[in-house]
């Protein structure tokens, strides 16, 4: 019966052991594999983000915005991509609540048509007081700039 219990023992500490080892070195190969995909969009985003600048500094505006457009795009695709609105993060949909009222201002003839339709099904969300401190409050309405200065105001108070 000893016999028995020890070797239960014994098994069960070799799949614990066995359970962390593999999860150990499976974090570390997924992170060697990852790494590299990572420090090339950052790299890619330098590239970008001196390609458009080049263009608004010599004037070509048009093509500056044409890029970062399309890179709107793509940035709405990845978010909302394979998931219902209901599924986003808060953030998430704040984010995409913004990039819809952004179109709606200012539309983009060349836009995809997949931004356009989850752009469509995104969900008007309340923005974060953070909002009304960026450039992004130029989208709001007076009355919500207010607001949310009035909140980040209650918020600084102790």
């Amino acid at each position: 019966m000893r016999q028995r219990w020890a070797s239960l023992l014994g098994g069960c500490v070799i799949f614990v052991a066995g359970f962390y080892a593999g999860g150990y070195f499976g974090a570390h190969r997924l992170w060697a594999v990852t790494e590299p995909v990572m420090r090339m969009e950052v790299a890619a985003a330098i590239h970008f983000g001196i390609d458009e600048l080049l263009y608004l500094r010599t004037d070509q505006a048009d093509k500056a915005l044409r890029r970062m457009e399309q890179r709107l795009d793509g940035a709405i695709l990845g978010v909302s991509r394979e998931r219902s609105p209901q599924q986003l993060l808060p953030t998430e949909r704040q984010s995409l609540s913004l990039a819809k009222r952004y179109r709606a201002r200012y539309p983009f003839a060349e836009a995809s048509p997949e931004a356009v339709a989850a752009l469509g099904a995104a969900v008007d969300e309340p923005f974060d007081p953070m909002v009304s401190r960026t450039a992004a409050r130029a989208l709001l309405t007076e009355s919500e700039v207010q607001a949310m200065q009035a909140e980040l105001a209650r918020a600084k108070k102790p």
